[in-house]
């Protein structure tokens, strides 16, 4: 019997939904269609269920239910990976874990000991959002390329039409949205809305095309001072030997490289940045240890910002 596409649909997803694995070579031959139409089908599944749809290997295809977790966990609880995973979320939040009924297993309430007896976190990793709808909302424009009107009050109360959103990041321990609009011109069309600034944002039913550029963009930003479409330029940092091992251990941008070591132990590193504020901050944070060799005007405007902030109060 030959199936029309809603009949295939609805088919697998009762199979998805009962909890079974479902592989797209074996519904080629259950349906006796070929694999693109099979892959439109889970394409068509995927708009539909986003993240509850989970991939579970090649070409294979599971809900993410709590019946399920539940099952993976029975299966699988003690394994090092997934135990490693379970500590890391239980350390950033314990009740990210709630949903899971800890009677059934036992080993949860030991992740969350062990938590609390070996790790401390000085600074919160997580920011809490205030209005948690807002996040799924933003994820569903995203998702499906949707423009939207956004209140955002940041330091003054704007209503903001038609905006394209295109990434939810999350740095430097808060939650931005980055979106293309043409209410902020002067910056490439580009800017990162600050989430917890987000009075309410509507979806419109309007949808626009991927906007490549700005995805690239994305993808290859070292920080929020990371300007679209600004030009590039080369900056070169002396780290002193007292703190050079921390470099040699951790970029603190994307672009960071070590261009030369000295005999005396200091490292000439390399930036490439293209706004002023990528470097200024990591600088001031190692003062005295880090100076910046090149370009001249960048270490210029730093020791004019100490010496603003040098000078007796009243003369400010």
């Amino acid at each position: 019997m030959k199936h029309t596409q809603s009949q295939r649909v609805l088919l697998i997803l009762k199979d998805l939904v009962s909890g079974q694995m479902l592989c797209t070579r074996a519904l080629e031959e259950r349906f006796g269609e070929n694999s693109r139409t099979i892959q439109r089908d889970m394409k068509l599944l995927r708009d539909f269920l986003g993240d509850s749809l989970m991939q579970a290997g090649r070409g294979c295809y599971r809900m993410l239910t709590t019946q399920s977790f539940s099952a993976m966990l029975q299966t699988g609880g003690q394994s090092q990976e997934l135990r490693a995973f379970l500590e890391f979320a239980a350390l950033i939040d314990e009740d990210i874990l709630r949903f899971l009924k800890e009677e059934e297993f036992g080993f949860l309430r030991q992740i969350k000991r062990d938590t609390r007896e070996i790790f401390t976190i000085f600074d919160n990793p997580v920011e809490s959002l205030k209005k948690n709808d807002l996040l799924e909302t933003l994820k569903s424009a995203v998702r499906e390329r949707r423009y939207c009107d956004l209140v955002y009050n940041e330091t003054e109360r704007r209503d903001l039409k038609k905006i394209r959103p295109l990434k939810v990041l999350y740095a430097q321990n808060n939650w931005y949205l980055a979106a293309l609009t043409q209410n902020y011109k002067h910056l490439g069309g580009f800017k990162r809305f600050r989430i917890n600034f987000i009075e309410s944002c509507t979806l419109l039913p309007q949808t626009f095309h991927k906007d490549i550029q700005a995805l690239e963009h994305v993808k290859k930003m070292q920080s929020l001072f990371d300007d679209y479409g600004a030009p590039h330029f080369d900056v070169e940092v002396l780290a002193d030997a007292s703190i050079a091992r921390h470099f040699r251990v951790k970029k603190y941008l994307k672009s960071q490289k070590i261009a030369e070591e000295r005999p005396n132990g200091d490292l000439i590193l390399h930036f490439r940045i293209n706004n002023d504020m990528e470097i200024i901050p990591l600088v001031k944070k190692w003062i005295p240890h880090l100076k910046v060799l090149s370009p001249k005007k960048l270490d210029e405007r730093i020791r004019e910002e100490i010496s603003v902030y040098l000078q007796p109060r009243q003369a400010w």
